[in-house]
């Protein structure tokens, strides 16, 4: 007997010089014999339902975006022949005070008003999605009805109050707030100078230039040579009036007195802060409001383990924030950076004592210390004691309500935007 290499890998083996039979050298295992018609119909199958499934997804895909595409044209063409007086944009904020303040100027101004887009076709639609008809947008002429365009943050509606600028009788811009680095983390982000850029441009070419805060008023002239008005944010004095402290106390079964704190998961608002004061008063109750934040966020983002006296409801909607803050016995903010924050207007609503980090923004809200406690930002010991103090103070201050009856109520403000829009009144 002999045997032979093939070219197929297998050996030849030959009894008196006959090749009589290819046999493994491999052995006989299963993996290595050839695959059999049912194994090789199993991968054709198998090989069939992948390309379907890929074939399925794309359309599903292309049908998507062929709806998203109509959604598109049909905003489009009701934005062109809209009868509105006033458009506010962008609309694209899903959190925070600018939403607030846009949907605010929308809900209380006397004027016929739409959003740019629509609250309806954000619900629906992504700001990517919107991009297909972005060129045509910018091409669109303002309704014949319009008065006034007021735009804020987003340079997506900015270009377009540009591009139609001869167009549009009265353009308003707001700055709300500067992107720093704090922003990012303490980094520079190409989008954060690409916004800042705007903000400059828009309110160099609007008409109406507006900050929210005197703060921010001394940082465009003095840092960037623009010059802009003041008109404050606003709160809707009724929503925080009609604040439930019992349904709040009911639903989170905090009984006790609390001290609350709002905000989001964003370094930003500097949770850590609050969460070190929480850890040096273990006998006090801790409330923290808003999405993306529990204990299990703040050990994975920021290294700190939240004690057993914190109490996370993740985000809720702002009437359960007014309810948060009728009941709370103090209001704490941490944050490292804020234009004009509402927040600190909505506890000066509720009479409560409230606590603000050495911070431009919220120190201007805050209003001077008959209104609430200034700490040290970054100094632990400066919190507790100011916190501390704000607890053994009285529990409601009647000339914080005063302050916001009289400035910081939107149906005061809107008065006279509601004049610049027609205008009426220019600064």
């Amino acid at each position: 007997m002999q045997t032979a290499n093939s070219d197929n890998g297998h050996c030849m083996v030959s009894f008196g010089g006959k090749e009589s039979a290819a046999v493994s050298c491999r052995g006989n295992s299963p993996e290595n014999e050839d695959p059999s018609v049912f194994q090789i119909l199993i991968r054709k199958v198998r090989s069939a339902g992948i390309r379907w499934r890929q074939y399925r997804d794309r359309r599903i895909w292309h049908a998507n975006q062929q709806q998203k595409l109509r959604l598109a044209k049909d905003w489009l063409h009701r934005f062109a022949t809209s009868d509105a007086e006033v458009l506010i944009g962008a609309n694209f904020v899903e959190l925070g005070g600018c939403r607030q303040h846009m949907h605010s100027l929308a809900e209380f101004s006397a004027l016929k008003t739409s959003l740019v887009p629509e609250q309806k076709t954000v619900d629906q639609l992504s700001p990517f999605d919107l991009t297909p008809v972005y060129q045509q947008f910018l091409n669109t002429p303002p309704p014949a009805t319009i008065k006034a365009v007021h735009s804020h943050v987003f340079p997506w509606f900015g270009k377009w109050c540009t591009q139609q600028k001869d167009r549009i009788p009265v353009w308003v811009h707001t700055h709300h707030n500067w992107y720093y680095k704090e922003f990012g983390g303490g980094e520079e982000v190409p989008w954060h100078n690409e916004f800042n850029q705007y903000f400059r441009d828009a309110l160099l070419q609007c008409d109406v230039p507006l900050v929210v805060s005197r703060g921010q008023q001394k940082f465009l002239k003095e840092e960037q040579g623009i010059h802009a008005n003041y008109l404050p944010n606003g709160v809707d004095l009724s929503l925080c009036l009609r604040g439930n402290a019992d349904a709040f106390r009911r639903s989170t079964d905090l009984q006790q007195p609390f001290v609350l704190w709002v905000g989001r998961n964003d370094p930003v608002k500097n949770p850590v802060e609050i969460i070190h004061l929480a850890q040096r008063m273990p006998e006090t109750k801790f409330c923290l409001i808003g999405p993306g934040l529990s204990a299990e966020t703040l050990l994975s983002d920021y290294q700190i383990a939240a004690p057993d006296n914190v109490v996370f409801t993740g985000g809720v909607p702002q009437a359960t924030v007014q309810d948060a803050i009728a009941a709370c016995s103090a209001l704490v903010v941490t944050s490292l950076r804020e234009g004009f924050p509402t927040l600190v207007l909505e506890g000066l609503a509720h009479q409560k004592p409230i606590v603000v980090p050495t911070e431009a923004g919220c120190e201007e809200a805050l209003g001077g210390p008959e209104f609430g406690w200034v700490y040290q930002l970054g100094n632990v010991d400066s919190l507790l004691e100011k916190t501390q103090a704000a607890l053994n103070g009285p529990p409601l201050n009647p000339r914080s309500l005063e302050r916001v009856r009289d400035e910081f109520d939107w149906k005061v403000i809107m008065r006279k935007l509601d004049r610049i829009y027609r205008g009426e009144e220019v600064f």
